[in-house]
């Protein structure tokens, strides 16, 4: 599993093409004011940050404590106060009941085994109050297969080399080279590519929504895949 060590610092500045927008839209069908959320892997916070402003009781969860530290800040400097967890997505306990659970940005993609995905189902439907909702992405087949690339770009505080190639049985490999003033980084991380019947098929779950790509509909020919699923 990836717990995005020091490219942590780096990881808003390098991923700053993402319009989060996108998924706090996409949310917000699914939950009202009144509804307690808790995101996964909630990485620097950014999706929680836009959340919490608009008034949505939210906490965060993540393995990485690069990213919380992060996040920490930028939270306090949005003069906000969100709840924070630094567990395992796939063995965390909290003692609390979340009317909404959220895992974006393919972090279910990041855990190696079907065994991982399905024990972080089950603390999902644990964490879960009654008719609670998980709501989650995964890429496609079709995105697994166009992600290869070899990329180098300049930031505004690095700059970097980005490869990532294709591994058998359906795995990413991503290789990061990151030169600032201060640092010279080199991290890999995996992905892995899960058919969405491991989801939809879920005896805890049933499926409330299918679509892709932020599209009020699913095609095979979607990259992302957006599932909105009700505990049982």
């Amino acid at each position: 599993m990836n717990d995005y060590r020091d490219f942590g610092y780096y990881y808003d500045d390098i991923m700053q093409e993402l319009d989060y927008l996108d998924w706090v839209d996409y949310t917000l069908n699914f939950c009202n004011k009144k509804s307690k959320i808790l995101d996964l892997a909630c990485g620097s916070l950014t999706f929680a940050i836009i959340m919490k402003s608009e008034g949505y009781d939210i906490s965060g969860l993540d393995l990485s404590d690069t990213m919380l530290e992060v996040g920490k800040q930028k939270a306090k400097m949005n003069h906000l106060l969100i709840p924070l967890y630094h567990m395992d997505m796939t063995n965390f306990k909290i003692d609390e009941k979340y009317d909404i659970i959220t895992c974006y940005f393919d972090s279910f993609n990041h855990l190696p085994t079907k065994e991982m995905v399905l024990d972080s189902l089950k603390c999902c439907y644990d964490h879960l109050a009654e008719g609670g909702l998980l709501l989650l992405d995964v890429f496609s087949h079709k995105a697994y297969l166009e992600s290869p690339k070899d990329e180098e770009k300049e930031t505004i505080s690095c700059s970097y080399r980005w490869k990532i190639d294709l591994k058998d049985p359906n795995i990413l490999h991503h290789h990061l080279d990151i030169r600032s003033d201060d640092d010279n980084i080199s991290e890999d991380y995996y992905e892995y590519y899960y058919p969405l019947e491991l989801f939809t098929e879920s005896p805890l779950f049933q499926v409330v929504n299918i679509s892709g790509d932020f599209e009020n509909y699913y095609d095979k020919d979607a990259l992302r895949v957006l599932l909105a699923l009700k505990k049982r």
